[in-house]
C-alpha cells in the first residue's frame, strides 16, 4: 500500500489535509479530506488504464488529484505541490 498526504491552506485560511492510499493488488484507492472519507466510484479503470483523476473541493478551493501508476500529485491553485509543475 502507498500512502500520500498534503496539506493545503483553503480560502478559509485553514490548513486541511487530503490524504490517498491506495494498492494496486487489492483494487483499493481510497481518498480522505481532512480526515473523512471522499465518495470514489468503485471502478478498475484507474487500474486498467494506469491514470485517474478526481475533482475535490478542500476548504473552498478545487483541487485536482491525478493518479497515474504508482505515482500521484495534488494540483491546487494551478500547481501540483510534489512536483511544482503547472496544472
Amino acid at each position: 500500500m502507498k500512502h500520500y498526504e498534503w496539506t493545503i491552506t483553503g480560502t478559509d485560511s485553514a490548513q486541511h489535509t487530503v490524504t490517498l492510499d491506495t494498492d494496486f493488488r487489492a483494487n483499493q484507492f481510497d481518498i480522505a479530506v481532512d480526515g473523512a472519507p471522499f465518495p470514489v466510484e468503485a471502478s478498475r479503470r484507474h487500474y486498467f488504464s494506469g491514470f485517474a483523476k478526481h475533482t475535490l473541493s478542500v476548504g473552498g478551493k478545487t483541487c485536482h488529484l491525478m493518479a497515474r501508476g504508482t505515482e500521484a500529485d495534488l494540483a491546487v491553485d494551478g500547481r501540483f505541490l510534489s512536483c511544482g509543475l503547472p496544472y
